[in-house]
């Protein structure tokens, strides 16, 4: 009886009998038996090509037979197994046998055609053959496998397409398998017990399992759903995974010239490399996830838009490797999760929605630049501990960020020394710098290479709110441009630039303990120094660079804001304002010491004492020089202490330029108020202003006391009727007195 299925196989092969050739059809008649037994087959003959007669062969029967192939070597133009039927090869021991499907001198186009349905053992060494290498038709086979086909110590060898397995292929035992077209398989692959496929294509949706086997040379390998199991060795030229899930295990090589991962899932815990020459490339559109002590290494690019991640959690044992010679993050996520995780990279790139992430006890190097305009996290520790000199982060080319470097805070963050973050080249920021970690350090640029620069570009913002980090520019600028923000609002946060910095945009120190430390510091934006912050401009030593001395705290333009501590040798104020109520002093001789007095300069711009319109005393320990076209603005809102303005001076003071006074508050001066408004050393008073305006005060007056070192804001009365002339005469002996007692005093003109 012919099944249903044997009827369709012989609709398959049945319309290629016809022709000028002798084509036979050979059934197996049923039961089982061997292949050589002639009373077996329909036609009464054992099944081979040969003079001119080309047979194709049936083995349907009842569905549940077995045949024995014992006739070597035999040659058939097509073959088709059914379902429920066996085809085994028992031949002596020391002999192979050989079946080849497929005839190079027949003329038919379908010669090599191979469909199996049933069970195919080969083994003992055998060589199954389907399809040709010469002829009309080489290269030309087809081949379909929807049952079990097993190549057990021996060699499968296809000459053209494996075109369809939706059964099971198992190439097992040290076998050899060669399939000179592609491979297409969404049934059962497996390649196991130290054997080899080489195909020159592979594609897989169904289940892949290279277990002690390779997958050898193919020129592309594709993966579009299922799963695959690499326990052996890929080689490739390209890898492409369009679905699925592919875990490559420990110990396992998967070796590619370009390996793209446009969806899906890979799980990597063993080795992954790309091949060169050419530089290979790797890129994740899906997950590629490197696991328990992986090394990945590519020569060329890796490329993700999907999800790189190192380490798969608590589990994962660390210590995953991955080296590139070019990374680019395109709406992707590289993730170094593992503690002893690694990646080196030539060059990164993290694109706008990029996303990389560098977790505690793992490392990143970069040998190029690195290129950030997505989403930049570090956290934790370095590799080597808290306490590293290692850098968690190191990149020896330039950093350009236009997107977010976030270094945040951890609920378990101990109080360390290591080293976050590094540059040996210059670092440029237009987008957001966040750190809220402690005790970090973070080197733009090592003191050994001359003028490596931070570079704020505008837009850009730099905010630390941790505390106890230092943010270091070795040996080059920090370079705050117009429209970026520097703001340290933490506690005893240190930024440190050992060549100067230089501020266009804004400045803003509000955490305790707060500093900025630079031999030169020059300001045209604004600068905002918090009560209990500091600006030092101090003399710096970089070791084999040498000593950088001090020299100044010098404004052109914009505003200063000192309510905590500014000390620099000299201060140079050109143009814009500087208010608040804290100190402007000279550095300390010693670290920690008594600051020596400044110089204070001012050839233009405003001093205000306190803020616009809020009275307050401004002190500076040194000297202090008002030129003709600077000047000082004084708030009075009321007659007690704290309720006018002081300009405190330590040491000299030298005046000319502009005295203004601003009654605030709804306050009115009257006759007989005083204010001493500034102050100087005894008998280091010299020079006057030069103009007044008294806000409206007719009858005010200045008195300077050189003797005492001050300057007084007095309140006369208004003048009484014009005195007979008598009173002249005791008018001018009280001027003469007033003179002796060394007082010098300008009135300001009525209705002036």
């Amino acid at each position: 009886m012919v099944s249903t299925t044997s009827v369709a196989l012989l609709m398959f092969f049945g319309a290629r009998v016809a022709g000028a050739q002798t084509y036979v059809n050979s059934l197996w008649n049923g039961g089982n038996g061997k292949w050589s037994t002639a009373s077996q087959w329909s036609t009464d003959a054992v099944p081979g090509n040969g003079g001119g007669i080309y047979d194709h062969v049936y083995i349907i029967g009842t569905g549940s037979d077995t045949v024995t192939f014992d006739a070597y070597p035999t040659t058939l133009e097509s073959l088709a197994v059914g379902i429920g039927e066996t085809l085994q090869a028992d031949l002596p021991n020391g002999l192979s046998y050989f079946l080849t499907i497929g005839d190079p001198t027949s003329p038919d186009p379908h010669t090599g055609e191979f469909i199996n349905s049933g069970t195919i053992n080969w083994g003992n060494g055998g060589i199954f053959t389907i399809g040709t290498s010469t002829g009309t038709n080489a290269f030309g086979a087809d081949v379909e496998n929807h049952g079990t086909l097993t190549i057990d110590d021996a060699t499968l060898q296809v000459n053209g397409n494996f075109g369809t397995n939706t059964g099971t292929l198992t190439i097992g035992n040290s076998s050899e398998g060669t399939v000179t077209g592609t491979l297409t398989s969404s049934g059962t692959l497996n390649v196991t017990g130290d054997s080899a496929l080489f195909a020159k294509g592979v594609n897989t949706s169904g289940t892949l399992s290279v277990d002690s086997g390779s997958i050898l040379n193919t020129t592309l390998f594709a993966m579009s759903a299922g799963t695959a199991n690499i326990a052996g060795t890929l080689t490739t030229s390209t890898f492409a995974q369009t679905g699925g899930t592919i875990t490559v295990q420990a110990g396992a090589t998967v070796s590619a010239q370009a390996w793209d991962i446009y969806g899906g899932t890979a799980n990597v815990q063993g080795q992954v490399m790309t091949q060169t020459p050419p530089s290979g490339t790797l890129s994740v559109g899906g997950n590629l996830n490197l696991q328990d002590g992986t090394t990945a290494s590519i020569d060329g690019n890796l490329t993700v838009t999907g999800s790189v991640v190192t380490g798969n959690g608590v589990n994962d044992t660390g210590g995953n490797l991955l080296s590139v010679s070019q990374l680019t993050l395109n709406n992707g996520t590289l993730s170094l999760d593992a503690t002893g995780d690694s990646l080196t990279s030539g060059s990164l790139v993290n694109s706008t929605s990029g996303t990389l992430v560098v977790s505690s006890g793992t490392s990143l190097t970069t040998t190029g630049s690195l290129v950030n305009s997505g989403t930049f996290t570090i956290s934790g520790c370095p590799l080597g501990g808290c306490n590293s000199t290692t850098p968690q982060v190191l990149v020896n080319g330039t950093f350009t960020n236009s997107g977010t470097l976030d270094i945040p805070p951890s609920e378990d963050e101990v109080l360390r020394g290591g080293i976050t973050f590094e540059t040996v080249q210059s670092a440029f920021n237009s987008g957001n710098i966040g750190v809220g970690i402690i005790d970090a350090l973070l080197l733009f640029g090592p003191t050994e290479v001359p003028e490596p620069d931070f570079n704020n570009l505008s837009g850009g913002k730099f905010t630390g709110t941790g505390s106890g980090n230092t943010i270091e520019v070795g040996n080059g600028s920090w370079n705050n441009e117009a429209g970026s923000t520097l703001t340290l609002g933490g506690s005893n946060n240190t930024v440190i630039a050992n060549g100067s910095f230089v501020n266009a945009g804004t400045v803003t120190l509000s955490g305790a303990g707060d500093e900025i430390v630079t031999p030169t510091f020059t300001n045209s934006g604004s600068v905002a120094i918090g009560a209990g912050t500091t600006v030092n401009v101090q003399p710096l030593n970089l070791g084999n660079v040498g000593n950088i001395p001090a020299t100044s705290y010098t404004q052109t333009a914009g505003s200063t804001d000192v309510n905590g501590t500014l000390m620099a040798p000299a201060v140079n104020v050109a143009a814009g304002t500087v208010s608040g109520t804290g100190l402007i002093a000279g550095t300390p001789s010693t670290p920690g010491g008594a600051p020596n007095p400044t110089a204070m300069t001012v050839t233009g711009g405003t001093v205000i004492p306190g803020e616009p319109g809020v009275p307050g005393t401004l002190t500076i320990d040194g000297s202090y020089t008002q030129g003709a076209d600077a000047s000082l603005l004084i708030d009075i809102n009321g007659t007690g202490p704290g309720n006018f303005s002081v300009l405190d001076v330590l040491g000299a003071a030298s005046l000319d330029g502009n005295v203004s006074f601003d009654f605030g508050s709804g306050f009115t001066p009257m006759a007989g108020d005083s204010f001493m408004f500034l102050s100087a050393s005894a008998n280091e008073l010299t020079g006057m202003f030069s103009t007044e305006a008294f806000d409206g005060c007719r009858y005010c007056t200045l008195a300077y006391n050189d003797a005492a070192g001050t300057v007084t804001l007095d309140v006369g009365a208004p003048p009484a009727a014009a005195p007979e002339p008598g009173t002249w005469l005791l008018l001018g002996t009280g001027l003469i007195g007033m003179a002796a007692l060394g007082e010098r005093r300008r009135r300001r003109a009525p209705g002036a």
